[in-house]
C-alpha cells in the first residue's frame, strides 16, 4: 500500500478484488470524498465519503441477496433507470453480494436485450426506474416467454432503501449495524462483471470481465495514472461527441474547456474542423483508445506537439500487431496479442500461434512518427467493391458531414461495381432532393476529390434519407451501419437497378447527344464530354482511355451513357440497332476518343459495320512492333558460354503476383544469388508489405523476405531509366547478370493498345540490358510470355518452340496480342546479341502447398458460375496445367543453366497432361460436400448458353449477378473456347489435344534443364481439394445450391421437364404453397399439362406458372431466387 497525502491507495497487484474495495477504503480512507452530489434544483451539494459509500454498498448487497441466498456467482442483469451514483451503488452492492452485475443499455432492442439475457442464461433481472423501463421490461417478458426461459423480474429498491443519509441536504452518517458478510476470495480468472458490445453489426455480444483483466487491462495501464494525485478531479461523462462539437462552437465555453488540465475522449473521433478549433484555441485535449474486449491501453504523449495529439501511442503493455489492408488510405487493422502483461477478455484469432484479438479498427501510422496511429475506421465499414478495390468510406463520409444541411452520411457499395451514399439532412431543413438536397453535392464532390477514382460518387448514387425513417442508431448513438443498409436495402437496390438500365443525364451534367450521329467532329466532340465526365478530368483526345484513369467501372458508365444517347430523345431504327450492338469490348478495344466516335458513326451508318477485325488488328500489331523495334545496339559481340558466374545478380520484375512471388521466394533461398532486385510498378501501398500480404497468401516463408540479397525497387515502366536514381540504376547495370521480365496486366477485356505502356516498359527494360557491363558481359534477359500469343484459329494445333507471326495472333485478345509484340522484340534483340529468351507459359494452377490460385483468374470463374447453374462444363481433350511453384523452378532453372546456351524460345506446361473430364469429374467429388450432390457435366457450349441464360433472366443488381456468374466477365473469351470445344467435337481423334482450343505447347528445351518439370506428378484430387479450399477461403467458391425440379404431367404419369438451379445464402421462404423445404432438398412442383401443347404454348405455360410460384415467395427468398428454362 502507499499513502500519499492523507489517502491510502489500495494495491493494484491483484491481491484485493474489486468486491471487497469499499471495505478497503472504509477501513484505510473513510473520511475521503469519493463524489460530489449536486442538487440541480439549488445550489447546494453535498460531499460523499467512502465511510458513505460503504454503508450504501453493504445495504444494497443485503437488498439483492437477502440472507446470502442466492449462489456466489450468479449473474444479475440490470435494466434499469436512475441516477448516476445509485448506478455505482447498485453495482458495488451485487458485487459486495457474491453477484455478477451486468448492465444492459436499455436503447438496446428487444431483440438484443433478450439475446444477451438467453445468452447468459440468467434467471433474475433487476428491472423499474422509470415508465420506459416499465414498458420495455413488458415486452421482454413477452419475448423471453417464447424462448422458454423462466425469469424472475426484481423491481428496483427505491431510492431512501439505497441511498438512506446520501442524498443532497442530508448531512449526517448512517453508520450499517451488520456489514454483509465476508466471501470466499474471487480468484484472478473469476467473472466478476458482465458488460455488452454495441450490437452495430448484429446482436450485442455479452462480454465476461475477470479480475487479472481489470488489474492488467486497466488499472495498471499507463493512462489510468496520467492524471492521479491529491486534489485532482476528475469527471467521467459518457457522452456522444456531438457535445464537443457543439461547445466548440461557443467562445465561452471554450473558455471553460481551457481552463481543465485535460480532456480526454474516446468512443469515436472528434471532426476535424472540431479538433483544429480546440487545439488552436488552447484546450488540452486527448484521444483515448479502448475497447470492452480489451481495456484502456494507451498512453497520453507529445504533450507539447499539438500536431500529433490526434494520434494514439499504445502502452508499453500492450502487444499491438497491424495488418496491413492494402487499401487507398494504406490502413492496418489492430490486434491485440494475449501477453502476461495484458490479459484479454475476449479471443477471437491465432496469430502466429498466440492468442489473439482481432479488433476490427483501421489505423493509419504516422508519416514522421512510427509508433503514433490514427483511427480511421472500421474494417467492418471497409467497403470492397465488385472489382476487388478497398474503400474505407469514413473520411468520404466526414467530407460530406461538413456541409451544414447534412446530419448524417453513409456509405456504400459492398460487392458492387459502384459506391453509393444515404444523406441523412438536418431537421431544419426541407428533406427533398431539390434547392435544399443539392446544397450538399459541392460537398460530395469534395469527398470525391478526397478518395480514389474508383470510391466516386456519381448524382444518381446519391439517396436522400426520408425524414420519417432516420438512419438508426447504437446505444452509443452512433449510425449501426449493418441496420441501416438493411433497413434501406429496397432503395439501394432501385438506384442499383436504375443505374444499370441507363446512365440518366443528369448524372452526365446535362451532357446532350449529338445532333447528328454521322458528323464526327459532332460525335467526337460529345464522346469527349462523356469520357471527361465520368472521369471527372479533362482527357487527351489520342490517348488511351485506360491509360488516363479509366477502369471497368468508368467504362461502363459510359457505355450506359452511350446506350442512353442512341436511344433517346428521337429513337430510329440504325440507332437502335447501335445501341443494341455496342457493347463493353467495343470500348476496351477503341480506347481513344477518335477510336469510339469513329466506331459509333460507322454503326450509325451500317449496324453490321464490325466492331474489329481480324484485318485490323493484324495492322494494329505491325504497327505497334514497328514503333519500338528499332534503335537497337550495333556490333555488340556476342557472350562466350564459356563467362560463368557462381552468384547471380538478378532483376525479377511483378514480384507481388502469383507466379512472381514464387520466383522471387526461391531466388531468395538458392545458394546460386547473391542479389535479388525485385521491381515492381509504384503502388500506394508500401513495397514490403504488399510483397508479405502476397508471401502471406501463398503460404510462403515471409522471413526470406528479410533477406540481405534482397533490394525492393518501385519503378515506372515508362520512364527511360525506370523512374531510378543515377545511382541504382548504374550499380544494376555494372552487376546484373540475368533479368526476369514477369511483370504484366492480367485483364483479358483490354486491348492492344491498352497494353502499349507494357511494351514500352519492356523496350526500357532491354535497354538496361544493352547498357549493362556486368564481369560476364550482357546479361540474360527471360521474357514471361503465354500460350495466348497464338489465339485460337486452329483448335487442336500443337506448337513447337518457333517464332510466330502477327497473323496468328489476330484471333487472340489484346492480352496474348500485346505479348507477341513484345517477343518480337526480344527476337530482335537477341538478333542484337542480347542473350534472350521466350519463355511461354501454359495455364497455370495453385501452388502444390497452399493451392493459391488467383479467384479472378478464368478456370477459377468457370468453377464459380458452375455452382451457382448446378452444373459443369465437358470439352473433349486434354489440359497441360501446371502449378505456380514448380512452373517457377522452371523458370529459373532456364535462366541460371550457364553449362548450356540459352534457347531463344522454351514452352513450360506439364508433362504429363489429364482428361479435361476427369478433371471436372473430380472438382465434382470435392464440391460435392458444399453442394449436397455430385454436379453433373453438360457439353461446354450448352454449359456456357445455360450461363448466360440464367445470368440474363436473374432479378437483381449487376453487382450480385457478377459475383453468382463471373464467368460473364470474360464472355468473349468463353464464346471463343466454347465454339472450339464444338469444332473438336467434330473429329475422330481428340485424346490428345489441349482442350477448348487453347494450343499444345511441346517442351522439348526445357525438358533438357528442369528436372522440377520432368518430375512434376500428373493432377489429381489432392490438387483439387488445395484448390477449392483455398477458393473457399477467399469467398469465392461459397455458393449453397438449392434445385427446383419442374414437372409436368401426361394423364397420372409425371415427366420430369427441366431441373432449374437457384442460388440462395438463406433458407427457403415460407410460402403458402408449395410446400417450403430446406436448402439442398428437392421442391417438386406440377407444373403443366403438355400434351398436345406446342412447344412455344409450353413455354408461355411454363413462364406463366412459374411466375406464379415466384409471387408465392417471401420478399426475402426473391432477392436471392431466379429461374431460367
Amino acid at each position: 500500500m502507499v499513502t500519499l497525502a492523507n489517502f491510502t491507495f489500495p494495491p493494484t497487484d491483484g491481491s484485493l478484488p474489486p468486491d471487497v474495495v469499499v471495505d478497503f477504503h472504509l477501513e484505510h480512507n473513510p473520511t475521503h470524498v469519493f463524489a460530489i452530489l449536486h442538487d440541480v434544483n439549488g445550489s447546494s451539494q453535498i460531499d460523499i465519503t467512502c465511510e458513505q459509500l460503504a454503508h450504501a454498498v453493504h445495504r444494497t448487497a443485503y437488498i439483492l441477496n437477502p440472507s446470502g441466498i442466492i449462489q456466489r456467482g450468479t449473474i444479475m442483469p440490470f435494466l434499469i433507470s436512475t441516477s448516476t451514483i445509485e448506478y455505482v451503488v447498485l453495482l458495488l452492492g451485487a458485487m459486495r453480494a457474491g453477484l455478477v452485475p451486468f448492465p444492459i443499455s436499455p436503447r438496446v432492442p428487444i431483440p438484443g436485450i433478450a439475446h444477451l439475457i438467453t445468452s447468459t442464461r440468467t434467471s433474475r433481472i433487476l428491472v423499474g426506474g422509470s415508465k420506459f423501463i416499465d414498458d420495455l421490461t413488458s415486452e421482454l417478458k413477452a419475448s423471453l416467454h417464447e424462448s422458454n426461459l423462466t425469469t424472475e423480474f426484481i423491481q428496483l429498491p427505491t431510492l431512501q432503501d439505497i441511498l438512506s443519509g446520501l442524498e443532497p441536504g442530508h448531512h449526517g452518517i448512517q453508520v450499517i449495524h451488520q456489514p454483509f458478510p465476508s466471501l470466499q476470495r474471487l480468484d484472478s480468472d473469476s467473472i466478476f462483471i458482465i458488460l455488452h458490445s454495441s450490437g452495430s453489426t448484429g446482436f450485442p455480444k455479452p462480454i465476461k470481465w475477470h479480475v487479472d483483466g481489470l488489474f492488467k487491462n486497466v488499472i495498471n495501464q499507463p493512462l489510468a495514472w496520467e492524471y492521479t494525485g491529491s486534489g485532482l478531479r476528475v469527471g467521467t461523462m459518457a457522452l456522444p461527441t456531438f457535445h464537443a462539437m457543439t461547445w466548440a462552437q461557443d467562445e465561452n465555453h471554450i473558455a471553460d474547456l481551457r481552463e481543465m488540465k485535460g480532456i480526454i475522449f474516446a468512443g469515436s473521433p472528434l471532426p476535424d474542423i472540431v479538433w483544429n478549433k480546440l487545439l488552436k484555441r488552447g484546450v488540452q485535449i486527448y484521444p483515448m483508445y479502448g475497447g470492452t474486449e480489451f481495456g484502456i491501453i494507451n498512453e497520453i504523449h507529445d504533450r507539447d506537439n499539438p500536431k500529433a495529439r490526434e494520434y494514439v501511442k499504445f502502452s508499453s503493455k500492450a502487444e499491438a500487431r497491424f495488418l496491413p489492408q492494402h487499401d487507398e488510405d494504406d490502413s492496418h487493422e489492430l490486434v491485440f496479442v494475449n501477453t502476461k502483461d495484458h490479459n484479454l477478455f475476449v479471443i477471437n484469432a491465432d496469430v502466429d500461434g498466440r492468442l489473439a484479438y482481432k479488433t476490427q479498427d483501421l489505423f493509419v501510422r504516422h508519416p514522421q512518427e512510427p509508433n503514433l496511429w490514427k483511427f480511421v475506421g472500421r474494417l467492418d465499414d471497409q467497403i470492397v467493391l465488385l472489382n476487388g478495390e478497398k474503400t474505407n468510406p469514413v473520411r468520404m463520409e466526414a467530407e460530406i458531414m461538413k456541409c451544414p444541411i447534412v446530419r448524417y452520411a453513409l456509405i456504400f457499395g459492398q460487392g458492387r461495381n459502384q459506391t453509393g451514399v444515404l444523406i441523412e439532412l438536418q431537421e431544419s431543413v426541407n428533406h427533398v432532393y431539390g434547392a435544399e438536397g443539392g446544397r450538399a453535392r459541392p460537398y460530395v464532390e469534395r469527398a470525391n476529390k478526397s478518395s480514389f477514382r474508383y470510391s466516386r460518387l456519381v448524382k444518381s448514387a446519391v439517396i436522400f434519407v426520408d425524414p420519417a425513417h432516420p438512419l438508426p442508431r447504437t446505444p452509443k448513438g452512433s449510425i449501426s451501419r449493418a441496420t441501416a443498409l438493411k433497413h434501406y436495402a429496397g432503395e439501394i437496390d432501385k438506384m442499383y437497378e436504375a443505374l444499370e438500365k441507363g446512365y440518366d443525364s443528369e448524372s452526365l451534367d446535362g451532357i446532350k447527344p449529338p445532333e447528328s450521329w454521322a458528323d464526327l467532329t459532332l460525335v467526337e466532340t460529345w464522346v469527349k464530354r462523356c469520357v471527361t465526365s465520368v472521369l471527372g478530368w479533362e482527357v487527351d483526345v489520342a490517348g488511351d482511355f485506360f491509360q488516363q484513369g479509366m477502369d471497368s467501372l468508368t467504362a461502363t458508365m459510359l457505355l450506359r451513357a452511350i446506350k442512353s444517347a442512341l436511344v433517346s430523345p428521337f429513337p430510329d431504327v440504325h440507332k437502335e440497332l447501335a445501341a443494341e450492338k455496342i457493347n463493353l469490348q467495343a470500348i476496351f478495344d477503341n480506347p481513344t476518343v477518335r477510336q469510339l466516335a469513329e466506331l459509333l458513326v460507322g454503326l450509325n451508318a451500317n449496324a453490321n459495320t464490325h466492331l474489329c477485325s481480324p484485318a485490323k488488328m493484324v495492322e494494329e500489331i505491325h504497327a505497334m512492333i514497328e514503333k519500338y523495334n528499332s534503335g537497337w545496339p550495333q556490333n555488340r559481340p556476342i557472350n562466350s558460354s564459356a563467362k560463368t558466374t557462381k552468384e547471380e545478380s538478378i532483376v525479377v520484375t511483378g514480384t507481388t503476383g502469383g507466379l512472381g512471388s514464387h520466383i522471387l521466394a526461391q531466388l531468395l533461398a538458392s545458394e546460386k544469388v547473391q542479389r535479388v532486385w525485385a521491381m515492381n510498378r509504384k503502388s500506394s501501398v508500401d513495397n514490403m508489405k504488399r510483397h508479405l500480404a502476397s508471401f502471406q497468401d501463398k503460404s510462403l516463408d515471409v522471413e526470406l523476405l528479410e533477406s540481405k540479397k534482397l533490394v525492393l525497387l518501385d519503378i515506372d515502366f515508362e520512364d527511360a531509366k525506370l523512374g531510378l536514381q543515377d545511382e541504382m540504376y548504374n550499380t544494376i547495370r555494372k552487376s546484373v547478370s540475368i533479368i526476369i521480365h514477369n511483370a504484366w496486366p492480367v485483364n483479358f477485356n483490354l486491348s492492344l493498345r491498352s497494353f502499349e505502356p507494357s511494351i514500352r516498359g519492356t523496350r526500357n527494360l532491354l535497354d538496361l540490358a544493352f547498357s549493362s557491363s556486368g564481369p560476364i558481359g550482357l546479361p540474360r534477359f527471360a521474357f514471361i510470355s503465354s500460350v495466348a500469343v497464338v489465339g485460337f484459329s486452329s483448335p487442336g494445333r500443337t506448337l513447337d518452340e518457333v517464332s510466330i507471326n502477327p497473323e496468328e495472333a489476330a484471333t487472340s485478345i489484346g492480352y496474348g496480342q500485346a505479348k507477341l509484340v513484345v517477343e518480337k522484340l526480344v527476337e530482335s534483340a537477341r538478333n542484337a546479341n542480347l542473350p534472350s529468351c521466350i519463355i511461354r507459359l501454359g495455364q497455370q494452377t495453385g501452388d502444390k502447398k497452399s493451392g493459391s490460385w488467383n479467384t479472378t483468374d478464368w478456370v477459377t470463374s468457370l468453377i464459380s458460375s458452375s455452382l451457382t447453374i448446378g452444373s459443369l462444363p465437358a470439352a473433349v481433350g486434354t489440359v497441360s496445367w501446371l502449378p505456380l511453384d514448380i512452373t517457377a523452378h522452371s523458370i529459373i532453372d532456364v535462366c541460371t543453366a550457364r553449362d548450356v546456351d540459352l534457347s531463344p524460345i522454351v514452352h513450360v506446361a506439364h508433362q504429363r497432361p489429364v482428361a479435361w473430364v476427369n478433371l471436372m469429374s473430380t472438382f465434382s467429388v470435392v464440391l460435392a460436400p458444399y453442394t449436397k450432390a455430385a454436379l453433373p457435366s453438360v457439353e461446354f457450349s450448352e454449359w456456357l448458353k445455360r450461363v448466360n441464360e440464367c445470368a440474363k433472366a436473374f432479378q437483381g443488381p449487376d453487382a450480385e449477378r457478377y459475383k453468382r456468374f463471373p464467368s460473364t466477365k470474360i464472355q468473349n473469351l468463353l464464346d471463343i473456347m466454347a465454339q472450339a470445344d464444338k469444332e473438336l467435337r467434330t473429329r475422330s481423334d481428340v485424346g490428345d489435344v489441349e482442350s477448348v482450343g487453347v494450343v499444345r505447347l511441346r517442351t522439348h528445351e526445357i525438358e533438357r534443364v528442369s528436372g522440377a518439370l520432368r518430375n512434376a506428378s500428373e493432377l489429381g484430387q489432392v490438387d483439387v481439394e488445395k484448390w477449392v479450399e483455398y477458393w473457399r477461403m477467399k469467398g469465392a467458391t461459397s455458393q449453397t445450391l438449392h434445385t427446383v425440379t419442374v414437372i409436368g404431367y401426361s394423364g397420372s404419369t409425371f415427366v420430369e421437364m427441366r431441373k432449374i438451379v437457384f442460388l440462395s445464402s438463406s433458407k427457403f421462404g415460407r410460402t403458402r404453397r408449395p410446400e417450403s423445404r430446406e436448402p439442398g432438398s428437392f421442391l417438386r412442383v406440377a407444373a403443366v399439362n403438355h400434351r398436345n401443347v406446342t412447344r412455344a404454348a409450353h413455354t408461355t405455360e411454363l413462364a406463366r406458372f412459374l411466375a406464379t410460384l415466384y409471387t408465392l415467395l417471401s420478399n426475402e427468398f426473391k432477392r436471392s431466387v431466379f429461374f431460367c428454362y
